[in-house]
């Protein structure tokens, strides 16, 4: 996952303008999606996760508080 302070629908991605990055998990959905889903979910005390379904793909990240 990368979080940028540089976004817009026409401006060109540039690295050094990241503010996060951070690895994500990937697996595949039984069946595909026909839209993009996002959802976040409170998983565990402090900890929270972010999951993004497109078509038979499911990328999700956890956070946590420190």
């Amino acid at each position: 996952m990368i979080v940028s302070k540089n976004v817009g629908a026409n401006t060109a991605y540039e690295e050094k303008d990241d503010l996060v990055r951070a690895p994500m998990q990937s697996g595949k959905l039984p069946q595909a999606e026909s839209e993009v889903s996002v959802y976040f979910g409170h998983i565990a005390p402090k900890t929270c996760d972010m999951r993004l379904d497109v078509g038979k793909m499911r990328v999700w990240i956890d956070f946590g508080e420190k």
